[in-house]
């Protein structure tokens, strides 16, 4: 692998969110060892970012399937990674209820839930019965399963791996104050 040493937050990283610098800084494994540009990665999340020895990386995708999908086929063409021996973590955003959490509190999701295939009204739009706008794939109201299967609609996360980052994660302190507390009320 090819990288150059940056012993700072990289500089596309400085706009991203705290799930993606929640990596930074850990002494088991220091992913800012190495910074390897990737074509084919986000325009404004070029690198992906791994320890000395390139077992381990990082790599935020950027929002929506598009962008995902770009960087990981870039990811798994790219001759500078072997996929057989490094686990890649990758940043994304989601949510948590704020009664759970605070800003940028870090979750672990079971699943990967492909929500991009539905239909979705404008709640000024959906009909007056609809409690939701989201329409299943195929199917005509927010009740009826998918008409329409893919086959990737869900994904089940490797569940070492996955204990594995949660282990980490709960050595990383979240800030809250009572103004982060202020903020979240609004939601």
């Amino acid at each position: 692998m090819a990288g150059e040493r940056v012993d700072g937050t990289p500089r596309s990283h400085r706009r991203s969110s705290s799930s993606t610098c929640s990596w930074f800084g850990i002494p088991e494994f220091n992913v800012l060892e190495q910074n390897v540009t990737v074509p084919g990665f986000s325009p404004l999340f070029p690198q992906a970012h791994c320890t000395q020895d390139g077992n381990v990386c990082q790599l935020v995708t950027g929002e929506a399937e598009i962008n995902a999908a770009s960087t990981i086929t870039a990811l798994v063409h790219s001759p500078k990674f072997n996929l057989t021996q490094t686990y890649f973590l990758i940043a994304g955003i989601a949510g948590i209820s704020p009664k759970l959490g605070t800003l940028g509190s870090v979750t672990f999701a079971r699943f990967g839930v492909q929500v991009a295939l539905q239909y979705e009204f404008d709640a000024r739009e959906k009909p007056a019965n609809f409690p939701t706008g989201y329409v299943p794939q195929g199917s005509f109201a927010p009740d009826q399963f998918p008409q329409e299967l893919y086959g990737t609609e869900v994904f089940e996360v490797n569940e070492d791996l996955r204990q594995f980052a949660i282990q980490m994660a709960k050595t990383g302190k979240l800030f809250d104050d009572a103004q982060s507390q202020q903020y979240r009320a609004n939601y």
